[in-house]
């Protein structure tokens, strides 16, 4: 080749290179570029989590809103013995009202308080306190009506709602317990002893109820159930096995009566949407779920620990358990739990105090108002034309605040127990005649007509107007009442209801409402072919003009914070997971390909005294070291961001562990002996320590890179609502990486 030719290739190769490499202003303005898009992709995720932050705290006060009067008592426990307590250190205790329960004979039914996620025993004492008083000031009297005797349960706090083995071995107490409970009643006559028993059980407790009457002969010392703010579709921290495989043991038919009461979006700890019951596992004839927004005399949302102080609902609460005490029946039982707790009740014919109502349509809705607080209610009605017939009719109540400019409910005081009114609807033949009422414990305050109206609408679009005629039923007074119902999706029907009334039209027209996941406000299928129902009572003669809905984007956001807080520890996992796997990973490994090569042939090179001492040629020095550490860095690093991430599934189990190591040393929590939990971390801690690197070069990349991808992806789509699967994942993830080293 001659000179030029050759001169003439450099040159052309010369210009390739030229044109290949980038210039170092290009790279330096992509460096640039990076780190702002960096930056503002940081600021821009601060300003989302303030903005979610912002509408949660909004939503609370709109949405979540509640009042509730503070309870009173005088509580005094006493300490059941035991001849060989199987579980040492927890006990059960027997409560009594001072000044009330001055008999310390067993005879009456046996009721047993279930505490939640490190709950007390003493939270018993404010319904079992108003069972007592209730009892002794009137219903002692009435036949059949028997003593409550409440047994509290301490589990000394323990966090069950962080390790289904907690939950595991409360329930396990708890089936002793019954048992033990009933052996206190040997003295009494054979046909007085109680056969069965009530539990009672608040948050977790309910899990824990329901998980010790899985087995049939626990199930048949048991009669009823009632839980409150218990999470029964899903728990509230979706991290463990232990705890997915317990809400699948009690995903069957129990068979005690199965009572939820649940405080709605009030209640910041337990998602409100896991509070129902769903009908495969409850039906019509077993149990039912209601929130406390719809229960009459309650009216309001109730915060998780404020469920067993809250005066209007412990109330009730006691009122049920003493009149299901006496119940013969399982139906009769039920009939007093939905009286108490959704206003279900079959009223009895009266004869006295009688109103003639003149019929404007066909459609008629009747208001009254209750004489006395927690009555008996009595009411017939007659449609009478050329004779009196006694009509069939529905019924329900609502708030009725004696204050308007006050807040619904009032914080600190709720809704007084005569604040309600009662509403009847009856359907008639012909608009002509009159209606013959009959109430001696309401009495009638107005009536008028009733009309329904149907909208179907996109949920999406800006505004869903009526015209004038948007009133549906009258109501006294020159104020309107709204009551807004989700109708339940198809596999919830009949076994949870929820309904919130807005008695404050006038100084309040804004109102938030909301649905849950398993009632969303579309129409699912034709046997649900109402997503929700809207029912406005108001003045004839000053009707409301206008019905204006819209959605309300913030109050989306704020759902986030308790519908899906589980993201917190599922999405960084499979963010950092991805970003490892493809930026950082590749470059690891070249990084340990070629101090394997340098290594190599530094292994195989002539050995000079003099480079191992380092007397001659210092320049060499430097490089050993450096390669030796950014290896050993780059392999330990890529480990590191794994486990790092992992930390916070076992954060929980070592802090019940370690907690429960402190309350009681010598009875510690029961702990899993599973090597494969710790096996394959140890193995690629112990290769790393070792200096061992990738050996199968050619494939390592990819695996790593497939497994890495595998977690991420099932991180970000199921990590939500199956946590606990993540961690199994990163150990098999973890036993690849050690498997290519080795």
């Amino acid at each position: 080749m001659s000179p030029n030719s050759a001169s003439g290739k450099m040159h052309v190769n010369h210009k390739l290179a030229e044109q290949r490499s980038p210039p170092k202003s290009s790279s330096l303005l992509n460096t640039v570029k990076s780190r702002l898009v960096t930056l503002l992709s940081a600021f821009m995720g601060v300003l989302f989590t303030l903005l979610v932050y912002h509408c949660y705290q909004r939503d609370l006060k709109e949405s979540g809103s509640w009042g509730c009067e503070m309870s009173w008592m005088s509580p005094s426990y006493h300490l059941l013995q035991w001849h060989d307590n199987p579980i040492p250190r927890y006990q059960v205790y027997h409560y009594r009202e001072q000044g009330l329960d001055i008999d310390s004979t067993l005879a009456g039914h046996p009721v047993v308080f279930i505490p939640g996620n490190a709950g007390s025993y003493q939270q018993v004492r404010s319904i079992a306190s108003s069972a007592a008083r209730q009892y002794q000031e009137g219903s002692s009297g009435e036949q059949g009506i028997r003593r409550l005797d409440f047994f509290t349960i301490d589990f000394n706090e323990d966090f069950s709602a962080f390790s289904g083995r907690t939950l595991s071995t409360q329930a396990e107490f708890i089936k002793h317990s019954v048992r033990r409970i009933l052996d206190e009643y040997d003295h009494l006559p054979a046909v007085e002893q109680p056969r069965q028993v009530t539990l009672l059980a608040h948050s977790m407790g309910g899990i824990a109820a329901r998980l010790a009457v899985a087995e049939r002969d626990i199930g048949e010392m048991v009669d009823m159930i009632i839980t409150m703010s218990t999470p029964h579709i899903t728990p509230p921290l979706t991290i463990e096995w232990d705890m997915e495989r317990i809400y699948r043991t009690i995903s069957h038919p129990v068979h005690p009566l199965l009572i939820s009461l649940c405080g709605g979006i009030s209640d910041t700890q337990v998602v409100s949407d896991s509070c129902a019951l769903p009908s495969s596992l409850v039906s019509e004839s077993d149990g039912f779920a209601t929130f406390t927004t719809g229960i009459p005399g309650a009216w309001t949302g109730v915060d998780h620990q404020a469920m067993v102080w809250c005066h209007q609902v412990r109330w009730l609460i006691a009122k049920a358990l003493i009149e299901t005490a006496a119940a013969s029946n399982r139906s009769s039982k039920l009939s007093i739990a939905r009286r108490w707790f959704s206003g279900q009740s079959i009223m009895k014919p009266s004869q006295s105090n009688t109103y003639n109502v003149s019929v404007t349509s066909t459609n008629m809705t009747i208001l009254a108002k209750p004489k006395r607080a927690y009555q008996q209610t009595t009411f017939t009605v007659k449609h009478c034309t050329d004779k009196c017939r006694e009509i069939p009719f529905g019924h329900g109540d609502l708030p009725f605040p004696k204050y308007v400019d006050a807040p619904f409910p009032l914080p600190g005081e709720g809704v007084k127990p005569e604040e309600t009114l009662l509403f009847v609807d009856v359907d008639l033949q012909t608009a002509s005649g009159f209606l013959f009422v009959a109430s001696e414990s309401h009495e009638v305050v107005e009536a008028g007509s009733r009309e329904v109206l149907e909208m179907r609408t996109s949920v999406w679009s800006d505004t869903v107007r009526r015209p004038s005629r948007t009133h549906t039923e009258t109501a006294a007074g020159v104020r309107p009442i709204l009551q807004h119902i989700s109708v339940p999706a198809h596999h919830l029907k009949g076994a949870t209801t929820e309904s919130r009334s807005y008695p404050h039209l006038t100084s309040n027209p804004d109102i938030y409402l909301h649905s849950h996941i398993a009632s969303l406000p579309f129409q699912s299928d034709q046997r649900n072919p109402h997503g929700m129902t809207i029912r406005i009572f108001q003045q004839p003669d000053c009707p409301l003009e206008e019905l204006k809905m819209t959605v309300d984007p913030f109050g989306i956001l704020a759902k986030i914070v308790t519908r899906y807080r589980m993201i917190l520890l599922s999405w960084p996992l499979a963010w950092g997971i991805e970003q490892v796997g493809r930026r950082w990973l590749a470059g690891c490994c070249l990084a340990l390909g070629i101090g394997n090569i340098v290594q190599f042939w530094f292994g195989t090179s002539l050995r000079l005294d003099t480079l191992l001492v380092g007397t001659t040629d210092l320049a060499f020095l430097p490089l050993v070291i450096i390669m030796a550490l950014w290896t050993y860095a780059l392999t330990c690093e890529s480990t590191l961001f794994l486990m790092l991430f992992l930390i916070p599934f076992k954060a929980t189990t070592l802090l019940v562990w370690g907690r429960s190591l402190w309350m009681n040393w010598k009875h510690p929590l029961s702990t899993d002996h599973n090597i494969l939990y710790i096996g394959p971390a140890v193995l690629l801690v112990a290769l790393c320590v070792r200096g061992n690197s990738p050996q199968k070069r050619d494939t390592v990349i990819q695996l790593c890179r497939f497994s890495l991808f595998c977690l991420s992806a099932t991180a970000f789509l199921f990590g939500v609502r199956w946590t606990w699967i993540l961690p199994p994942m990163a150990h098999a993830v973890l036993l690849t990486l050690a498997g290519v080293m080795i």
